[in-house]
């Protein structure tokens, strides 16, 4: 029964890292194919990572069913939906970082990607507005992380990584 019940969730996550895999090895795509499995693979980690996080603070639905016959805690629906969904958020990124950059200069194209993720609060205000869920507004803050982690990895990572290889005289002479 476990099975059923998780199996939308494990049929999300395949297929978004399965896309994911597709879009990290895919040099040459299409503009309008990368955009389209990149949002495919999106929106199926969203959805899958979001249920499991969501269900960890709050169970319902599946989730509530996985816990009721033992397959799932909360603490491990939580944890599992935290570590998936920072693993699709790193490739994501990565993904998104090239697809801007080819569009725009590097500087431009590293700094939306913390914009982008600034969706996962918009997400929880939108579900906010939704009585049927048991959201609280304390959990609203905690869904600037993806963004503000994303803005600290793409600025002093990505960035000054990129202005090292840039003038790498400057580091020398320093």
């Amino acid at each position: 029964m476990a099975w059923i019940y998780g199996g939308g969730i494990l049929a999300c996550l395949c297929v978004s890292f399965l896309t994911q895999v597709f879009l990290t090895l895919k040099k040459k795509t299409s503009w309008y194919f990368l955009t389209t499995l990149f949002w495919l693979a999106l929106w199926t980690l969203i959805n899958s990572t979001g249920y499991l996080v969501i269900g960890g603070l709050a169970p319902f639905g599946d989730i509530l069913e996985l816990i009721a016959l033992g397959a799932l805690t909360k603490h491990l629906s939580l944890a599992l939906g935290v570590v998936v969904f920072a693993t699709g958020f790193v490739v994501l990124s990565w993904i998104l970082r090239g697809f801007l950059a080819g569009e725009f200069p590097f500087k431009r194209a590293s700094l939306g990607v913390p914009f982008f993720w600034l969706m996962i609060p918009l997400l929880g205000a939108v579900m906010l507005a939704g009585p049927e869920r048991s959201f609280q507004v304390a959990y609203l803050p905690l869904m600037f992380i993806p963004s503000l982690l994303s803005f600290v990895i793409e600025y002093f990572l990505v960035l000054s990584k990129q202005e090292a290889y840039a003038n790498p005289d400057d580091v020398a002479e320093e």
